[in-house]
């Protein structure tokens, strides 16, 4: 089994090698990367794995947001499938580490039935911690319960895959699944909408992405800069407004002291059960800490987890949840969309100008 890892990076050097050393020492064979116009020192991390002939890189600065998120993570996909000869595909982010429950990620997938092809991933928040002379992954093992942002999603290669914004859904016309097929009373008459051919996520839970935004006040003051050029290149005029009264350095200052989670805070959310402690991705960066050589960087697997059974528990429940999330995201978002619909256009409902039944969404009833 070969595994690719797809990743679009924008300078990411705090976080970008323990990235690549983690996944390669879990079992990925190959990385897929587009740099999105680097100045930070990642295009030079970068080129050693190239030179290694592990990191296949791409240099595009001039690519917008819509392409980088619309059309070069497809790209990635198919350049792991056609170039790399990937049989898995994982999407990913610089700031975001896949760890199996036990094994490695070839395991993971190994265990998926063939009849599936997507192994869905819940996201764990590690929450931000002082900044300190310790690299991120020795303050940083303090992380929220359960999960409240959408899921991620693997899929078997495929030639005709794209990968929808985030890597949270995934298509493909010979993987995905069909249409559904409606009310048996209305089949035939009424018309359905165009539905796309959503990869569907096995009933298997061994993975979990371990999520780590804000890692120190420097990255998050240039999360901002990154944010407010997606907020503005994207519409979000808004939410580039709530940016925009923040991104001075000492508004920066003040809302970064307002998110960290210090020692005091820590203690109690670890006391009430909102936190929790969680070392894997310590331990696994202490295994593999010493040397530059990146042909050197060894295999691992993950075992000996504390209460192991309590764990996929919670890894199960944080997916089901992430896939409840992504729903409701649906739900509301057509909601939304009829109830524009129903202003614009009043009489389209009747007397009260709604898709439904008065006090109902379109999707209810």
């Amino acid at each position: 089994m070969r595994v690719v890892m797809t990743l679009v990076v924008r300078n990411e050097v705090d976080v970008l090698d323990a990235n690549l050393r983690v996944h390669r020492a879990l079992g990925v064979d190959a990385f897929a990367v587009l740099d999105n116009g680097s100045s930070d020192g990642t295009a030079e991390l970068l080129e050693r794995w190239n030179a290694a002939g592990l990191a296949h890189v791409t240099t595009d600065p001039d690519a917008d947001t819509d392409e980088v998120f619309l059309e070069w993570q497809t790209r990635l996909a198919l350049r792991a499938a056609e170039e790399l000869e990937a049989d898995w595909v994982i999407n990913n982010d610089g700031d975001e580490f896949w760890v199996p429950l036990e094994g490695d990620l070839k395991g993971a997938f190994e265990a998926v039935p063939r009849a599936w092809s997507g192994l869905l991933a819940p996201r764990l928040e590690f929450v931000p911690r002082p900044d300190g002379p310790d690299p991120f992954w020795e303050r940083m093992t303090i992380r929220e319960r359960g999960t409240r942002v959408l899921p991620k999603i693997a899929h078997r290669a495929g030639g005709d895959i794209r990968v929808g914004p985030g890597s949270h859904h995934v298509m493909s016309p010979t993987l995905g699944v069909g249409e559904t097929a409606g009310k048996p009373s209305l089949r035939g008459l009424r018309e359905k909408p165009t539905q796309p051919p959503l990869i569907a996520p096995a009933p298997v839970f061994g993975v979990s992405i371990l999520h780590l935004p804000l890692r120190s006040f420097a990255q998050y003051r240039s999360r901002l800069d990154i944010g407010l050029r997606i907020a503005e290149t994207r519409g979000g005029d808004q939410l580039a407004g709530r940016i925009n009264d923040v991104i001075g350095d000492d508004d920066a200052r003040a809302r970064w002291d307002e998110l960290v989670v210090d020692d005091e805070a820590a203690r109690a959310g670890l006391s009430s059960g909102e936190l929790v402690e969680d070392t894997r991705l310590r331990d696994l960066m202490r295994a593999l800490e010493g040397g530059t050589d990146v042909t050197a960087v060894g295999r691992v697997s993950v075992g000996g987890v504390a209460d192991a059974g309590a764990l996929r528990q919670e890894i199960e429940a944080a997916a089901l949840a992430g896939l409840t999330h992504n729903h409701a995201q649906a739900v509301a978002g057509r909601d939304a969309s009829g109830r524009s619909l129903g202003n614009a256009r009043p009489r389209l409902g009747g007397p009260g100008g709604s898709l439904g039944a008065p006090g109902k969404g379109p999707l209810e009833g």
